[in-house]
């Protein structure tokens, strides 16, 4: 039995009515009331509203296993999201995009995350046009921007500041300049190979080269290129 079928029956038990008189008092025959009050048909809200009517009752149509939340109501400006904000000093005039302009230059210009290099966490993007699908002639969720915050690698002409473009990996393929896990530090530096298990970590300058087993450190990326502010 439905929910309609089940408030009639219990609506016409309220009222002490049988279900000849329901049937005569709402205008529905008595054996369509029968067969509606023990399952075998279902009635449409149209004809339960005449005959609940018929017994002072109306259709609820909350269903009372649906959850319901309060939302506080938004403005037009909140909804949209969009923040104009002017310069007059500068005459310029800066536009924050909304998530449907974000979503539609996605395909055409991609926001490289940055990150500090020692709290590892995001402190910027840097946009790049996308071509090809491709980001630099690279996938472009595997790209990321590192910022170097201090002087330990300047031997490798990287200095704090700088930032160094980097595309993930997860292992040393070719000698290079790598962003690792070390000792539990990100740290950026050239590694060359010595042999299947020994690997070359070198810092630059001064500062000899470490040999370390290739189980030590974990591989984070491969650093492209560094750019830097004159």
């Amino acid at each position: 039995m439905n929910r309609l079928a089940e408030k009639i029956k219990n609506a016409r038990i309220a009222a002490k009515l049988t279900e000849k008189e329901l049937a005569q008092k709402s205008g529905v025959a008595l054996s369509y009331l029968l067969q509606v009050e023990s399952g075998k048909k279902v009635i449409n809200e149209k004809i339960a509203d005449q005959i609940l009517s018929s017994l002072g009752e109306k259709i609820e149509f909350i269903d009372p296993d649906l959850e319901v939340k309060s939302e506080p109501v938004k403005s037009p400006l909140e909804t949209k999201k969009i923040v104009n904000t002017q310069e007059q000093s500068k005459g310029k005039i800066h536009i924050t995009p909304t998530g449907q302009w974000q979503d539609a230059l996605s395909g055409i210009v991609k926001r490289v995350p940055i990150y500090d290099l020692v709290r590892w966490e995001t402190i910027g993007y840097k946009e790049h046009p996308v071509i090809d699908n491709k980001v630099e002639g690279y996938n472009g969720e595997k790209l990321l921007y590192v910022k170097v915050t201090n002087n330990q690698v300047s031997g490798l002409r990287i200095k704090m500041n700088d930032l160094v473009f980097v595309l993930e990996a997860h292992e040393v393929n070719k000698n290079g300049i790598y962003l690792l896990e070390y000792q539990n530090k990100r740290i950026i530096r050239q590694v060359m190979k010595i042999n299947n298990r020994e690997f070359s970590l070198i810092q630059g300058g001064a500062t000899e080269a470490e040999i370390v087993d290739q189980r030590a450190f974990s591989v984070i990326g491969k650093c492209l290129s560094v750019s830097f502010e004159l």
